[in-house]
């Protein structure tokens, strides 16, 4: 199973990223660029709006990327491409084990398939990076409930709102047909960590003390987005299609940090109906979507601004055995 190569070792200045690519659906191609043709305005419920991060982007004047879950990071500046593309693909079982043949037994490998994760909340961070940023849920984690954790207006829900939602989330039905496998997530995670990382005595330095995969939506610095407000937009985005407000609830609320906030009357055309605008393109709903993982990918990134973002390529794909989705 021969990986797609499409572009030259990264400059010096670059370094490389594993990726699990976001697809429109899980059998659409890679996108090639952050500017490839999204979507048409519809919602792609069950599965993740890819086109989410491009309308947040136009609406927030923030960079455009491609949308992915980090598999790993830490720069690889010991492996070349091709090297880091074949080792995925021996670990993935891609490629024939020169050592299939020894008389020595072996615990058979697993042949990873393709398999789905699932959004369990949109959240708000301090880095431009992890600024808002779609949650995947991790392995024994509640599926995602039909209520958020907050209300969406970013005022904290009560402790009995929030026993509530607690409970719910235990019984929160899964999505008809698929089941999501964060299990497979973290094995993956953890098997490509030994293989690139630990196989070398190389300490691995992700973005966070332990695994956090999510789906980045918005990148920004804090003098262009105040914690403040990406904490309310994450809270307003992790609410679902049918808990949205009325148009004209939206046009009397106004944004933490934003100049309507002063104002005695939000004028007609407030940040927020244009915030709400960009969501109706996407369709609204983020939490409890199922993002299909069938390939990794070997991503040139930059370890500068995030207005770097639209300028990172993806070199090479390793596609996941696709004999069948085992868990469809």
């Amino acid at each position: 199973m021969a990986a797609a190569s499409t572009a030259s070792p990264p400059a010096s200045r670059d370094v490389i990223s594993l990726w699990l690519t976001v697809r429109l659906h899980p059998d659409a191609p890679l996108p090639s660029s952050p500017f490839s043709p999204s979507a048409p305005p519809s919602s792609s419920y069950p599965f993740f709006p890819a086109r989410a991060v491009a309308d947040l982007a136009e609406c927030l004047d923030t960079p455009n990327f491609i949308p992915h879950i980090t598999l790993l990071g830490g720069g690889f500046q010991h492996l070349s491409v091709e090297q880091i593309t074949s080792l995925i693909e021996k670990a993935v079982g891609g490629a024939r084990d020169e050592d299939a043949d020894s008389a020595v037994p072996r615990r058979p490998k697993k042949v990873w398939k393709p398999f789905f994760v699932r959004v369990a909340e949109v959240e708000s961070g301090d880095r431009p990076f992890q600024c808002i940023y779609a949650r995947i849920r991790k392995p024994g984690e509640p599926a995602p409930s039909t209520r958020p954790s907050g209300s969406a207006c970013g005022v904290s829900a009560t402790p009995e709102a929030s026993l509530a939602s607690q409970e719910s989330a235990k019984h929160a039905p899964e999505q008809p047909g698929i089941r999501d496998s964060p299990e497979d997530l973290f094995e993956l995670h953890s098997t490509l960590r030994e293989v690139l990382y630990d196989a070398f005595d190389l300490p691995y330095r992700g973005d966070n003390a332990s695994y956090m995969p999510h789906v980045s939506l918005v990148y920004a610095e804090t003098d262009q987005l105040s914690l403040e407000r990406r904490a309310t937009l994450a809270k307003l985005l992790n609410a679902t299609a049918e808990e949205q407000e009325t148009p004209e609830e939206a046009a009397n609320r106004t944004l933490p940090g934003s100049k309507d906030a002063d104002a005695d009357l939000a004028p007609a055309d407030t940040f927020l109906e244009r915030f709400e605008r960009a969501r109706e393109r996407f369709g609204k709903t983020i939490r409890g979507t199922f993002v299909s993982v069938s390939s990794i990918e070997v991503v040139q990134t930059s370890v500068g601004s995030c207005a770097d973002a639209g300028r990172w390529r993806i070199l090479a794909s390793v596609p996941l055995c696709r004999d069948a989705f085992e868990n469809v």
